[in-house]
C-alpha cells in the first residue's frame, strides 16, 4: 500500500450474504476499504451489505461479478484498484454447496460445480497476483474450501486446496502469499438449504443434521458466520504475513463420534442411531422386513419411529439388553429372503455402532465384518464395531478401528495400530510436503499421495447422513485412479 492510500483495500467474493457479508462487516471494522461483488440477480442484497459497511466508517463499490466469466473478474479488479485504490487482499469467497449423492452427479453439474468452485478461485487469484504484482508491494490471497461435504463437492474444495498451495509457492518472491480457510457448518441460509435437502434424501428431519453437527463439535455447536469472519481478519492482517500454503480448519469438527474414545461425549446415542436409520431407511430396510418378521421387528420399528419423533429415551430403546431383538429381526429377514446375509451383518454392525459398539454381549466388544462372501470376521480394537468390507453398503458402514477413520467415508478400514494401513496405496514424491507424523493423523488421510501440489490435511471432520471429510474423498478417488494406472 503506498504512503499516500491510508486505507487498505480488499475485494470479497460472495458478498451479498452469508460468510461473504460478514467478512465485509468485519473488514471495515479492521480498516479495510471493501469491494463487494456477487451476481447481478443478488445486488438488492449487495447493496444492504454496502450501507451496513459504510456505517462502519468504510468506502465501498459493489461490482456485479460471476466468477466463471474471466473477464468479469479482471474487471472486478480493475474497478476495484480505480475506486478504492491498490488492492491489497483478494477474498475468493464465492462458491456453491450442492448437497448431491455421488451416484447422482452429471457431467454439467460438475462442470458447473467446478467452473464455480475452481475456476472462480483460479480467476480471483490470477487477477489479483497480476494487479499486486504491478503495484510492486506484495499482498494477500484468501480462499475457501470445506472440512466436509458430498463427494464432487469435496473433490472441488480439494482442489483449491492444491491451487491455493501451488499459486503460494510461484507467488512467494513477490511478497504474496496465499491461504485458504476451512469452514464446517455455518448458520447462514446455505446451509439451511444443505440440511434441507439431506433430510429429503435421507428421509430424515430437518435439522437432525445441524443437530448431529452441532452435537459432534467440542464447542456443542455450530459455527456462526461470524466466527469464519474473525479467521479470515487474521489472514488478511498484519499478523499473518510469514503464514503461506496453509488450509486453516475454522470448523472444531475434528473428533469422530463413532469413535469408542469419544463417543459417550461427542454425540448423544439417540443422535448417531438416527444418523444410521436413516441411512438404513434410505436402502429400504422397512421395505425390507417381511411380514412374517413383524414381532421379531418390533424393537426395531419402535426405535426407527422414536428417532424420527425426536423422542430420545423411544430412539435409544434398541441398544443394551433390546439389541438382541434387532439380531433376531434382521436374521427373521435374512431367512426369508429379504436380503442377503452380508447385507444382514452390515445393518447389525452399523445400528450396533451407533448404539457405542458394545450392545448384543459381545466379547471385548468387537463384532464380526462382512466380507464379500459373508465367511470371515475381523475383531477391531477399543471395543469399535468392526467395518463391512466391499461387500456390504458404504453407506451403512460403521467406523474403523482404533484409527479413527470417519464412518461412511471412503477411506480403507484401518489396523488396529493406526500406522501404516494405507501406505502401501499411498504414492510419495520427492518433492513431498510432511504432514502429521502421529498415527491418528494418518488415519484420517487415508490413501493420501505426497508431493508440493497437496496441501497437508488438518484434521478430518466426521462424516455423517452421506458427507465424508474433504481430504479423504478426494484424496481416495486420486490414489484409486493412480493404482488403476500403475496396474496396466
Amino acid at each position: 500500500m503506498p504512503a499516500s492510500q491510508a486505507r487498505k483495500v480488499a475485494i470479497i467474493t460472495g458478498a451479498a450474504q452469508g460468510i461473504g457479508r460478514a467478512i465485509a462487516l468485519r473488514l471495515a471494522k479492521d480498516g479495510f476499504d471493501v469491494a463487494l461483488a456477487d451476481l447481478k440477480t443478488s445486488r438488492g442484497k449487495l447493496d444492504a451489505v454496502a450501507a451496513e459497511v459504510q456505517a462502519l466508517g468504510a468506502a465501498t463499490v459493489q461490482i456485479d461479478c460471476d466468477v466463471r466469466s474471466e473477464s468479469d473478474v479482471y474487471a472486478l479488479v480493475e474497478g476495484a484498484v480505480a475506486a478504492l485504490g491498490d488492492l491489497d487482499v483478494m477474498i475468493a469467497n464465492a462458491g456453491i454447496a450442492p448437497a448431491k449423492m455421488f451416484l447422482d452427479n452429471t457431467t454439467e453439474f460438475m462442470d458447473t460445480l467446478y467452473q464455480i468452485n475452481v475456476r472462480g478461485v483460479m480467476y480471483c487469484y490470477q487477477a489479483a497476483a497480476k494487479q499486486m504484482i504491478k503495484q510492486g508491494h506484495g499482498g494477500k490471497l484468501i480462499g475457501i474450501t470445506t472440512t466436509e461435504g458430498q463427494s464432487a463437492y469435496c473433490a472441488s474444495k480439494f482442489a483449491v486446496r492444491a491451487l491455493n498451495q501451488g499459486a503460494a509457492i510461484e507467488l512467494g518472491k513477490y511478497g504474496i502469499t496465499a491461504n485458504v480457510y476451512c469452514p464446517g457448518p455455518v448458520l447462514t441460509d446455505m446451509w439451511a438449504k444443505i440440511d434441507q435437502d439431506m433430510a429429503k434424501e435421507h428421509g430424515s428431519k430437518e435439522g437432525e443434521l445441524s443437530a448431529a453437527m452441532a452435537a459432534r463439535s467440542p464447542l456443542g455447536r455450530n459455527a456462526e458466520p461470524e466466527d469464519i469472519a474473525a479467521l479470515v481478519s487474521f489472514l488478511a492482517g498484519p499478523d499473518s504475513g510469514y503464514i503461506t500454503a496453509q488450509a486453516i480448519q475454522s470448523s472444531p469438527l475434528g473428533m469422530s463420534a463413532d469413535d469408542p474414545a469419544t463417543a459417550a461425549t461427542a454425540e448423544p446415542t439417540h443422535l448417531r442411531i438416527t444418523r444410521a436409520l436413516s441411512l438404513e431407511a434410505r436402502q429400504g430396510l422397512n421395505n425390507l422386513i417381511p411380514e412374517s418378521c413383524a414381532s421379531q421387528c418390533t424393537t426395531l420399528t419402535t426405535a426407527y419411529a422414536g428417532c424420527h419423533n425426536s423422542d430420545a429415551a423411544v430412539c435409544s430403546s434398541m441398544c443394551g439388553d433390546k439389541f438382541a431383538e434387532v439380531q433376531s429381526c434382521v436374521d427373521c429377514a435374512v431367512a426369508a429372503g429379504a436380503f442377503d446375509a452380508s447385507r444382514g451383518a452390515s445393518i447389525v454392525s452399523s445400528l450396533q455402532g451407533a448404539c457405542g459398539g458394545s450392545s448384543g454381549g459381545s466379547s471385548g466388544g468387537s463384532s464380526a465384518s462382512a466380507s464379500a462372501g459373508g465367511a470371515s470376521a475381523s475383531a477391531s480394537a477399543g471395543g469399535a464395531s468392526a467395518a463391512p468390507s466391499a461387500g456390504a453398503s458404504s453407506a451403512a458402514r460403521p467406523s474403523a478401528s482404533a484409527s479413527g477413520a470417519p464412518a461412511g467415508s471412503a477411506a480403507p478400514s484401518a489396523s488396529a495400530s493406526g500406522a501404516a494401513s494405507s501406505s502401501a496405496a499411498r504414492p510419495s514424491g520427492s518433492a513431498a510436503v510432511s504432514g502429521s507424523g502421529s498415527a491418528a493423523a494418518a488415519s484420517s488421510s487415508a490413501a493420501r499421495p505426497s508431493g508440493s501440489a497437496f496441501a497437508s490435511a488438518s484434521a478430518s471432520a466426521p462424516a455423517s447422513a452421506g458427507f465424508v471429510s474433504a481430504p479423504v474423498s478426494a484424496f481416495a478417488v486420486l490414489a484409486a485412479t493412480l493404482l488403476a494406472a500403475a496396474a496396466f
